[in-house]
């Protein structure tokens, strides 16, 4: 581990930091750049394979939040994939056709209320519904929320309010490229005054890099689970992430059961394509080991 304890309230940010990249970026300048460099082409490449889908030519249902949702009469298991702030369900099209392979799970991508701009409750309330409809219908099946960007926050929330909502269901959080500690661009564009013009007031504030309220999510995610209640915690990351450019946001330490995972070359979009077999891969190696329990 890098650190023994996470400790919010008493973080030495830049210490943190600089021990995560000593881990997992142990690459000489050359490298580096060879590293950004690709990164750039492998954004473009992403954002190219998305253009049929904007332009309406794709298999994939995405789901509105405030539709009903009919869930399969024997599933497996639940997956829930969260798209980040402005963001747009297309961006799990790797992860949905694989999941769709197997017509035994539920799948639940949805559009984010307001696209994520609005506190984190008001984005994450209408999802929550929808996965508690699942579980009143599937009691103990097994669920995994996965969540880029700002859709990090958003999964960790989830997961915090189905220890009250779901007790006893295991709960499989998986994040890429997430913003668990917030993001340092927006207190930069705070500093400068442009913040305004681009996130609304709520917004600016949480998504800052340590503000009140990701120290708050994360301290709360840090308490015991209630008994008989399973966690599991995996976070990728890039190191090329001009989005998200400390890695300790992207890799929260929150207890022993997490594991963290390192790319290089990849953009704060196109790891989601790089990571999409093995982020899945253990995801349902998870949901199959009840099975086998």
């Amino acid at each position: 581990m890098i650190v023994d304890k996470w400790q919010y309230q008493d973080l030495d940010v830049i210490e943190v930091e600089t021990k995560l990249r000593q881990k997992h970026d142990k690459v000489n300048l050359l490298q580096k750049i060879k590293h950004w460099i690709q990164s750039i082409f492998n954004e473009l490449l992403f954002f190219f394979h998305l253009i049929p889908t904007r332009l309406g030519f794709h298999n994939f249902k995405y789901h509105r939040c405030e539709d009903p949702i009919t869930w399969k009469t024997q599933s497996q298991g639940l997956y829930v994939l969260v798209h980040g702030l402005r963001g747009h369900p297309s961006i799990w099209n790797s992860h949905v056709k694989e999941l769709q392979e197997n017509p035994d799970l539920d799948i639940f991508v949805p559009y984010v209320y307001k696209q994520g701009c609005c506190p984190l409750e008001e984005a994450g309330t209408p999802i929550l519904n929808q996965i508690l409809t699942y579980h009143k219908q599937h009691p103990g099946k097994r669920i995994c929320l996965l969540g880029v960007s700002n859709g990090s926050r958003i999964v960790t929330w989830l997961e915090k309010e189905l220890r009250k909502e779901a007790q006893g269901t295991a709960v499989k959080v998986s994040t890429i490229a997430g913003i668990h500690f917030g993001s340092s661009w927006v207190n930069h564009l705070e500093k400068f005054g442009a913040a305004r013009l681009i996130l609304p007031h709520e917004s600016r504030h949480e998504l800052a890099f340590g503000s009140d309220k990701a120290r708050e999510l994360l301290e709360e995610v840090l308490q015991p689970c209630p008994e008989d209640t399973e966690r599991d915690y995996d976070f990728f990351a890039t190191t090329e992430d001009f989005v998200v450019p400390h890695l300790n946001s992207a890799l929260p330490y929150l207890n022993g059961k997490h594991r963290h995972f390192v790319v290089h070359g990849h953009g704060h979009n196109s790891i989601v394509r790089a990571v999409c077999k093995q982020q899945l891969e253990r995801c349902q190696e998870w949901i199959s080991s009840a099975a086998a329990a």
